[in-house]
């Protein structure tokens, strides 16, 4: 068993346009928006405080984006890995939450409600695959990043 007195910390990327805009995102790799830069920035005034050593990231744009300037303020490196992904949401990339919450033949509000329930249309095909960052962030922690992907 590995124990240590290792702390991490999980952060999302910041915004994007689709963020502000309400839209999935998914496997669309968006830049971050203006407002997006802005937020990373404000950031790291918070994020210098907590001692990080180790700056992981998606392969997602928008991830690496605010992962490259929290680094650049930290002088930290980045690794990336494809483990960190979001989930392949197929059919409702691009779409706004709330035109697919009153879309009955979406299958999105049912999905919501119990996102084991139906796999997601074109996309990932089960919850299953939300638990695997959570796999990618204990291989980081016990074997490094040859293990997270």
């Amino acid at each position: 068993m590995h124990n240590s007195s290792e702390t991490v910390y999980l952060s999302r990327h910041c915004k994007t346009a689709w963020n502000v805009e309400g839209r999935l995102q998914g496997t669309i790799d968006l830049p971050l928006a203006e407002i997006g830069i802005k937020q990373a920035i404000a950031n790291v005034a918070v994020i210098r405080d907590f001692g990080v050593r180790r700056m992981v990231c998606s392969t997602a744009r928008r991830a690496y984006e605010t992962a490259r300037l929290y680094a650049d303020s930290l002088g930290l490196p980045i690794h990336n890995t494809p483990g960190l992904r979001e989930l392949d949401h197929g059919r409702w990339e691009g779409r706004k939450t709330e035109e697919l919450l009153l879309d009955p033949d979406s299958g999105y509000a049912k999905w919501v409600s119990n996102p084991g329930c139906i796999p997601i249309p074109g996309g990932s095909e089960s919850v299953q695959a939300a638990l695997l960052p959570a796999d990618v962030v204990e291989a980081l922690c016990s074997g490094g990043e040859r293990d997270a992907t």
